[in-house]
């Protein structure tokens, strides 16, 4: 056995340098979403200045209350400074083995708890495509819920009964499987509000979210009066006249109203409605019985050369006969509404009959 001085004389030290192990901490983040990825980071310190290599581990439920070898998980390590976990849905532990160039271990976990985040809801006006300040009265709309969950979770639409003008009513109903659309029609002007929520569905997860309710208001106008548009034949001008041939039928026709809730196409139909009626040159006498349809045929073998009639055609829609317009009289040949110039609800075709055709006696 070598003395104290045999060991002091040849120089070797009595007691050697400890290695100190590294300290490590794991950055936590401040709230942990479902199914949400995470990154995590380490500080890690150590005083002997050793290199310091990371490794981290991941394992379902919750963290044990210390980190003693024995409670360390056994799922296979990723080493790196960083380190990225799939949340999930429950409660898991985050692991983190700082080892130094000697060997020296150090560990510290995190605890996952996430936590679901509410849906969000954004409501949409489908149709009419366009957006508008005001719409016109009977104006189709079809609404949209679009809810979208930051989880991917699935959701269900509650919507609020349509608050619309006193005496409305029109009411929503689904126009898709899923009740994610939502249709009505404005039957009164005045102002239509619509409030809708989504819903996660989520089983036994937890406690469903909702999403804020989201609100659309919705103005209609009054309603407008409606416009001749396409006739044939051509809608007539102030003072003009047809020549007709005594025997020569004649056909008027209505071919398209602009209309605000109540347009009219000879091909699709509408709600508006035509009174047709042949009067004398003093418009006061009929001599034809008024028609009903967007047509009306005049027959020639009524007439005879130097005679002279009247066809006159007005129209309405659906608000027309609780309006009147008092610049409009039974005698006149053309009414128009005055807040809108050459827009028409009465029109007078002059049908004068002269000479027979060529040929004819």
């Amino acid at each position: 056995m070598l003395s104290a001085g045999a060991v002091a004389q040849s120089g070797c030290l009595l007691n050697q340098p400890v290695n100190d192990a590294p300290k490590v901490t794991v950055q936590k983040p401040d709230v942990v979403y479902f199914n949400s990825v995470v990154t995590f980071t380490a500080s890690v310190t150590d005083a002997d200045g050793d290199r310091v290599d990371l490794a981290w581990r991941h394992a379902d439920g919750v963290c044990p209350p210390d980190v003693a070898p024995s409670s360390w998980p056994r799922t296979p390590a990723a080493a790196g400074s960083s380190f990225d976990v799939n949340a999930g849905d429950g409660p898991s532990c985050v692991w983190v083995f700082a080892t130094d160039s000697h060997g020296a271990v150090a560990v510290d976990h995190f605890e996952l708890k996430p936590v679901d985040r509410a849906p969000t809801l954004d409501l949409k006006v489908v149709s009419p495509t366009q957006p508008a300040v005001t719409y016109p009265l009977y104006t189709a709309f079809e609404l949209a819920a679009l809810g979208a969950d930051p989880e991917g979770d699935g959701l269900s639409t509650t919507w609020a009964p349509l608050a619309g003008p006193d005496g409305s009513s029109a009411m929503l109903v689904p126009c898709t499987r899923d009740g994610s659309h939502q249709c009505f029609t404005a039957n009164l002007p005045g102002t239509y509000k619509v409030s809708a929520t989504v819903k996660e569905e989520i089983g036994e997860r937890g406690p469903a979210l909702t999403s804020a309710p989201q609100s659309l208001t919705l103005v209609v106008a009054p309603d407008a009066l409606p416009c001749l548009g396409e006739t044939s034949p051509p809608l007539p001008m102030a003072g003009g006249m047809l020549l007709s041939a005594p025997d020569e039928d004649r056909t008027f026709q209505v071919l398209a109203v602009q209309d605000d809730g109540d347009p009219f196409q000879v091909s699709t139909g509408g709600t508006t409605s035509f009174r047709w009626s042949v009067t004398d040159p003093n418009l006061v006498t009929t001599i034809a019985p008024p028609s009903f349809t967007s047509f009306f045929p005049l027959r020639g073998d009524l007439f005879h050369v130097g005679d002279t009639v009247y066809v006159r055609l007005d129209i309405k829609d659906r608000g027309s006969d609780t309006r009147s317009l008092a610049t409009c009289h039974d005698t006149d040949a053309f009414c128009e509404d005055p807040m809108r110039p050459g827009c028409l609800q009465r029109v007078t075709w002059k049908v004068v009959y002269g000479l027979p055709p060529e040929g004819q006696p």
